[in-house]
């Protein structure tokens, strides 16, 4: 299966300042966007959202 990628800039009090990422797949984003709001979502565990966002 093909992966598809794209790109992201998160900004606010939710996000870690200066990072960087090398790459960010779709399904990242949802997740990262679903425990911002405080919604359930279904998704595999990912280091992305411990990497940019605050504790």
């Amino acid at each position: 299966m093909q992966e598809l990628f794209t790109g992201f800039i998160g900004s606010g009090p939710s996000f870690k300042n200066g990072v960087k990422v090398d790459h960010l797949a779709l399904t990242d984003i949802s997740t990262l966007i679903s425990d911002i709001l405080g919604l359930t979502f279904k998704s595999p565990t990912t280091e992305l959202k411990k990497k940019i966002l605050k504790d």
